[in-house]
């Protein structure tokens, strides 16, 4: 009987048994006697790294300071640490500045690759496919080597409020919804042969369910028309 060959890790058995990491952090109010302005002043600093020396956690990584940034965060946490209770400050200068949010920058196809490197999903041999099963069922978008995620189910908006017609998968099959309305798709239909028009079709049609009950006669207005 052939012996097969055993892959084993022994970083994460090590950093799990070593003591965990310990943070000091410092928070300094200082303003104007009467309390009208309060300015507030944080910074923390890393005392022992514990397991941190063995394993790097990839999403941890991500966000970790660079080493000049550090250095700046030693300096200001000693700087901080040196204040009393009742030490008078002097403005030194009043800056003013301005800045909005960016939102992060898009996957390519290298970086996402490199992502899932990190983070363990897949295989080398693996990576190709998986980009091409993405992009052939239209889940992202290519556009001048930049990934852009599409919203497959969203059909349009509705020309009455402007709220989206969205198609979804339920148990049963596909259904098209339009705020609390929902309709079941056709079994006759697949969801490539929908767009808006058959959509707000099938939405104004009997087989209409809102808040998850048929759209339908009441009782009493039944027996009413059966008189």
């Amino acid at each position: 009987m052939p012996l097969l060959p055993l892959y084993f890790s022994t970083t994460p058995s090590v950093s799990s048994s070593r003591l965990g990491s310990f943070m000091a952090k410092i928070q300094v109010d200082s303003g104007l006697a009467d309390e009208s302005i309060i300015c507030l002043s944080t910074c923390s600093k890393v005392q022992f790294r514990g397991f941190q020396e063995v394993f790097e956690d990839p999403e941890a990584g991500s966000v970790r300071h660079k080493e000049h940034e550090e250095n700046g965060r030693d300096e200001l946490f000693r700087i901080l640490n040196e204040l009393k209770p009742g030490d008078q400050l002097s403005l030194g200068a009043v800056e003013l500045k301005q800045h909005f949010t960016q939102p992060p920058p898009r996957y390519s196809e290298g970086t996402l690759v490199k992502r899932m490197e990190e983070l363990g999903i897949g295989r080398p041999s693996t990576y190709a496919s998986t980009l091409k099963v993405l992009q052939d069922r239209n889940y992202v978008l290519v556009k001048s080597r930049v990934l852009h995620p599409e919203f497959r189910g969203r059909m349009g908006h509705h020309p009455k409020d402007g709220q989206p017609v969205i198609l979804k998968i339920a148990k049963a099959g596909f259904t098209i919804r339009h705020r609390h309305t929902m309709a079941s798709l056709p079994k006759n239909l697949k969801p490539s042969d929908i767009d808006l028009d058959k959509a707000l079709k099938l939405l104004s049609g009997k087989d209409v369910r809102r808040s998850g009950r048929l759209k339908s006669k009441p009782k009493v207005e039944e027996a009413v028309d059966a008189l």
